[in-house]
Order: C-alpha cells, then sequence, then structure tokens
C-alpha cells in the first residue's frame, strides 16, 4: 500500500510563552495534517503528552499515531520514538492523542506525528521550558483553602456546571491534604472554556468519583471565582484565587484549558494533567496511589 507523507510546521510553543490561538479547520481539499497540543507546558524529564490531530475536513481518529521527537530540528536522529493511542471523548467526534515524552534539555524540539494510511505525517515545533512553576509531579500540592459550599457561598457561586454536584465543593484541598485520603483535584470552566483541546473534564471525573468516592477525595475548582456573574460574558470574569494560587493564570496566553492534579496520602502530586484527560487516565493514576 502507498502511504502519502505530508508535512506541516507549526509553532505552538516559545521559550518564553504558549501559543493557545484556536485551529481553522480546513474544510477544502488540502492535504494537511494539523497537530493541536493540549500539553503546553514541557519540562526536562518524562511527562504525559497529549494533542489533537486534525484532517481538512475532521479531527482524526485513528487508533495510535508514531511520534519521533528531536532536539532542534528534525534533520537529526531521533532522540525518541514512541506510540500515541488514541483516547476517544465521551461527546462528539473528537479526542486526543496521549504519550509519555522525554526531553533531556530546554529549548526547541520537533515532534514529527505519523499516521500509516491517512495524510501521513506532521510536523510540529515545540519548545521545553522549566515548567512557569506550576506545581510538578513529587511536589508538596500547595494547601489552598478554597471556598466550599456554605450560606455565604451557595454552589451556584462556586461552579459554571450544568448539573452542580455539591460532593465537589464540600471540602478545601488543605482538608483534604489533611485527610488519610489521595485526593483528586480539577481546574475547569465546565460552561466557558474556549479552547479546542476543551473536553467535558468535569464530567470524567464525576465518573471517576462515582467508583471511587469512599476512597479518594475530589474537588472541583471553577477557573472563574465568579461564575454566576459571568453571564455569558468573560469580559467580566475574574480568576479564583485558588487558580492564581497554582499559577495557572501565569501561563503566557492561557485562557481557562483544563487541568488535573492527583495527589498522594501524603499531600504529593503524583501525575498532573493538562488538557482533557479521560476518566481511563484519571483511574490508573488514582489506582496506583490506592495501591
Amino acid at each position: 500500500m502507498l502511504f502519502q507523507f505530508i508535512g506541516l510546521t507549526v509553532s505552538v510553543l516559545f521559550l518564553n510563552g504558549c501559543s493557545y490561538s484556536s485551529p481553522n479547520l480546513d474544510t477544502g481539499t488540502s492535504q494537511t495534517l494539523k497537530v493541536v497540543m493540549a500539553t503546553k507546558v514541557l519540562r526536562p524529564g518524562t511527562q504525559r503528552v497529549s494533542f489533537l490531530v486534525i484532517t481538512p475536513k475532521s479531527y482524526l481518529n485513528t487508533p495510535k499515531v508514531v511520534v519521533r521527537s528531536y532536539f532542534g530540528t528534525s534533520k537529526t536522529t531521533p532522540y525518541e520514538i514512541k506510540t500515541a493511542h488514541f483516547n476517544p471523548w465521551p461527546y462528539g467526534s473528537r479526542g486526543s492523542y496521549t504519550t509519555d515524552l522525554s526531553f533531556d534539555r530546554i529549548g526547541f524540539w520537533t515532534l514529527k506525528v505519523e499516521a500509516q494510511g491517512i495524510l501521513s505525517l506532521a510536523k510540529i515545533q515545540v519548545a521545553v521550558t522549566e515548567g512557569f512553576d506550576i506545581p510538578d509531579v513529587n511536589s508538596k500540592a500547595p494547601l489552598s483553602k478554597n471556598r466550599t459550599i456554605s450560606a455565604s457561598d451557595p454552589i451556584e457561586t462556586l461552579t459554571s456546571a450544568i448539573g452542580k454536584d455539591p460532593d465537589l465543593y464540600s471540602i478545601s484541598i488543605n482538608e483534604a491534604i489533611s485527610n488519610p485520603l489521595p485526593t483528586v483535584i480539577v481546574f475547569s470552566t465546565p460552561s466557558f472554556c474556549t479552547s479546542p483541546t476543551c473536553g467535558p473534564q468535569l464530567a470524567s471525573v464525576q465518573k471517576l468519583k462515582s467508583k471511587y468516592k469512599t476512597k479518594a477525595n475530589f474537588i472541583h475548582i471553577e477557573i472563574y471565582g465568579n461564575p454566576h456573574e459571568i453571564k455569558g460574558n468573560l469580559a467580566h470574569a475574574e480568576f479564583s484565587t485558588t487558580v492564581i494560587e497554582w499559577n495557572l493564570n501565569n501561563l503566557p496566553g492561557w485562557i481557562n484549558e483544563s487541568w488535573v492534579f492527583t495527589i498522594d496520602k501524603k499531600g504529593y502530586i503524583v501525575e498532573r494533567f493538562e488538557g482533557y484527560a479521560t476518566t481511563y487516565e484519571l483511574e490508573k493514576s488514582l489506582l496506583s496511589i490506592l495501591n
């Protein structure tokens, strides 16, 4: 079988910041693949990397793609060759590819994504930095005293979710880390996320909670501290104090994409998920703590 190889270079992350612009879906006859990085904070070491692949008319959903990483340009020998597996999202036709990639130094890297039998090749340039001070794996989670449901803070002031789950707003991060259970924290804004990498993140965490409610703490932090006042206009939005404490708002170009952190019984971050993470991925991380 003959395979067609098409190259595309897209700058998505610079050494001093990130680009979070939405992709333009090509509805014409262009034979070009586009890669949209869900994981934009890349630092030296091994980490989960997630991305979407867009064809001229839709999102790619083949079961797996091959990722080759190169320091600098792709004219050198690959530093690493990995398989990224497709994770379908619960609603619609979108899904993301995820794999673990290792980077041994800061600087610009090139990733080549290959999907045999389809519009086969996309090339994307990324930058590996020091991480923008986002709480990282193996570090202590900030002991945030986020707002919880009370007479002065009804649930409508704590979340933009349509189906509001009181369980997710009953305990602070500080209180959760002080008890003997592991903790799953999701930062998201269900009604106001505007990125192409936005998925039903809160729903995936709720599904996990339904299975492990008695074995772990589950907390949702709304990206905005005043969801009840936004009324469809993000000009009225203000970041929550917890988002600021976790430095998410310091990401250059970051708007409101989701993050999930799994935290062990001693308060250390086990994994962090930038961009949508499936229930399967989150369950695997939680089980690594519980077991």
